[in-house]
């Protein structure tokens, strides 16, 4: 009769080892997940590496700088931003390319005194590119970080 109150009131090691092994692997997997998630956000991040881009906006204007931003935020960051500003209004069919004096601006020199960043959100940019280091706008941003020193 002992033996049988003693086999119910016992527990047996056996029926808790699988729930503790359960719970281990659900966390051990939790965290693989998560490290995973977190190495795939910062591998994807686009940052800043050195070479300039041209920006190419939803309103028109394009601007040269270093671009930066995380996959899961809505905005990029710009830095060290030149643009374009022509001396002629914008080109007719007739008008050669070649002949417009386009000149290379350095960003915050206009009258609100901008600083040298740019938050720009996402759905605002339609694309961009990364310009060779031979491009003529690089050259010219070279020449003129040149003459500032």
């Amino acid at each position: 009769m002992k033996d049988i109150i003693n086999r119910q009131t016992t527990k047996s090691p056996s029926r808790a080892e699988p729930s503790k092994l359960g719970f281990k692997k659900i966390i051990i997997f939790s965290l693989t997940l998560i490290l995973l998630v977190l190495g795939f956000v910062i591998f994807t991040a686009v940052k800043d590496r050195g070479t300039y881009q041209a920006v190419f906006l939803t309103n028109d204007q394009v601007y040269f700088g270093h671009l930066s931003y995380w996959p899961l935020r809505s905005t990029a960051t710009l830095s060290d931003i030149y643009y374009l500003r022509a001396d002629k209004p914008l080109q007719t069919q007739e008008q050669d390319p070649d002949q417009l004096n386009m000149e290379l601006v350095k960003f915050g020199k206009e009258a609100h005194g901008p600083e040298d960043k740019m938050v720009i959100p996402k759905n605002q940019i339609l694309f961009w590119e990364d310009l060779r280091d031979d491009s003529r706008v690089v050259q010219t941003i070279l020449e003129h970080k040149r003459q500032k020193k």
